[in-house]
């Protein structure tokens, strides 16, 4: 019995640590949100390297062309490396015959498949000062190049720059996640605490990476942390935007989609896991409670529940109390979902629920497999394939 208090109190209290504690302990440090000045460009601007890598993208490389040509940026300060995995579907002629009428644009076949290699055999050859990585399935606002330059431009300390991404054509729990995380990686990144970007655009200085190590999978991941462990820091800016127009369209695919990110998520924290005392305090902190939270929390919560369940059954009347703490979360539930029915809709509360249980799911599913399964930069792609982002535009995004 007296385990089972002991247990329970200190899982409690470290759940609330890592969930209201850290909430409290983050929002007391985190600025008020500057909106980026127009500062005149540089001169002369930087030599920018766009880097692409590709695999049987015949349907999306077109329309990413087109995009890159549109950019507001000089055409001879900057190069567009589409590094090619070994497309068998038309690609490689169509890319061969898009750079014949496009100057900066270069084609690289790479003898290995998987965005890492490819990426690799790019930086091999790219000759900017700043790299910007960006997917094939990515469509960057005309000036988010330009922006993403000024931010690097007038703020030396700032090593990583990533996109405001947003999805389109995907189902509603995807978006409403990608909601929740770009405000939460806005604020982190107002902290001076932000330790993750996102893969369909990001930029860095060259000094940064020579190379990414051969089994990195989250390679968005891995150049944040990289900075940030070398006393850099990461922007994520929401004057630089782009969109991702290939995204899970079933809460199946996004289910395996999310377990797979945040399996190479776990990854990369536990390669600078080591490292740890070049951070600061502060960035200990949450760095430690970041990879609980994708860890231990979802494991520890249904922990904490059994062990509530059992205490109260040990407990004098105890099967009361549990009766009355059941109904108290029930009647609790229910007047959360019809106070979010009324405001919301119904369809919106659902996808609520799942942007929820969804990512929480996959992480005991990346928890369990991780010891298990090897990840790769080479894997099955998502959504349906679509020429173009349609009406969503990322240049008819609101600002």
């Amino acid at each position: 019995m007296v385990w089972l208090v002991v247990s329970f109190a200190c899982l409690s209290a470290l759940l609330a640590v890592l969930g209201p504690g850290h909430a409290i302990w983050f929002a007391s440090r985190a600025g008020r949100r500057t909106e980026a000045k127009d500062d005149p460009e540089p001169a002369p601007l930087p030599f920018v390297s766009l880097l692409v890598a590709c695999h049987n993208e015949s349907e999306t490389v077109a329309a990413k062309v087109r995009n890159i040509r549109a950019l507001a940026y000089p055409a001879d300060r900057f190069e567009v490396l589409f590094a090619d995995g070994g497309s068998n579907d038309g690609t490689l002629p169509l890319l061969a015959e898009l750079a014949s009428e496009f100057t900066p644009m270069r084609v690289l076949t790479c003898a290995t498949r998987g965005k890492v290699p490819q990426l690799n055999e790019a930086l091999r050859q790219a000759r900017g000062d700043l790299i910007i990585n960006t997917d094939a399935d990515a469509l960057m606002a005309p000036d988010a190049l330009q922006r993403m330059v000024r931010e690097f431009s007038r703020r030396p300390d700032v090593w990583v720059v990533g996109a405001w991404t947003e999805p389109v054509h995907a189902v509603e729990a995807e978006k409403l996640f990608w909601e929740m995380q770009n405000k939460q990686r806005q604020r982190e990144s107002h902290a001076g605490l932000l330790l993750t970007v996102v893969a369909p655009c990001y930029g860095y200085r060259r000094e940064l990476l020579d190379q990414y190590p051969s089994d990195v999978v989250a390679d968005d991941v891995h150049v944040a942390l990289r900075a940030t462990f070398g006393g850099h820091r990461v922007l994520y800016e929401q004057s630089v935007q782009a969109v991702e127009t290939r995204c899970p369209v079933s809460n199946r695919q996004l289910l395996w989609h999310k377990r797979r990110k945040i399996s190479a998520v776990v990854r990369e924290f536990l390669r600078f896991a080591p490292q740890l005392g070049r951070l600061s305090a502060a960035q200990q902190f949450h760095f430690v409670v970041r990879g609980l939270q994708l860890t231990f929390v979802p494991v520890g919560a249904l922990c904490w529940a059994s062990l509530g369940v059992s205490l109260c059954l040990r407990l004098p009347s105890g099967l009361a109390l549990l009766e009355w703490v059941g109904v108290a979360t029930i009647v609790g539930w229910v007047g959360a979902t019809v106070w979010m029915v009324a405001r919301r809709g119904l369809r919106r509360t659902l996808s609520t629920f799942a942007a929820f249980l969804i990512p929480l799911v996959a992480s005991v599913l990346a928890l369990l497999t991780l010891p298990f399964y090897r990840e790769t930069s080479s894997y099955r792609r998502i959504g349906p394939r679509r020429n173009s982002p349609g009406g969503a535009s990322v240049a008819e995004r609101p600002r």
